[in-house]
């Protein structure tokens, strides 16, 4: 995975691995790093993400949560797009003005939140849009 990678024990060939999905790879995070932090900010892992931008047209790196460890912050500094994923009726909005201060005070900008796991029940109507457009000419008076 992404640490021994990092570590020098495997190359890039071997931890890419391919999905089911066609043309969607992966990289697993490989065992648990003494250095997490450490791995992340160094040198190895800039060129890899270099790598990977040159390799394929789109790179995701999912992170732990911001406010539980710093490896989503130091990674953001990496990227072109960072978005935070807030979990529906669960996230709470004191978490997510804690974590875009975290980004705040990286220098990082966040570009948008992912709302997930909203259950169409919970919500009490589908998911369908019904627009209607009315137009009216303004006639002038003579």
């Amino acid at each position: 995975g992404l640490t021994e990678l990092l570590n020098g024990q495997q190359s890039l060939d071997t931890v890419i691995r391919p999905t089911e999905v066609p043309g969607l790879s992966v990289i697993s995070r490989g065992k648990s790093p003494a250095n997490p932090s450490e791995l992340l900010s160094s040198n190895q892992f800039k060129n890899l993400l270099e790598q990977m931008s040159e390799k394929f047209d789109h790179v995701i790196i999912d992170t732990p949560p911001v406010l539980a460890v710093t490896d989503g912050i130091i990674i953001s500094q990496y990227t072109g797009v960072n978005l935070v994923i807030a979990r529906y009726a669960k996230t709470q909005m004191k978490e997510l003005e804690l974590t875009l201060n975290r980004f705040e005070q990286a220098g990082v900008k966040v570009n948008g939140f992912i709302l997930n796991d909203i259950q169409r029940s919970s919500a009490g109507y589908g998911y369908g849009y019904n627009y209607a457009y009315t137009y009216k000419a303004n006639k002038e008076s003579d």
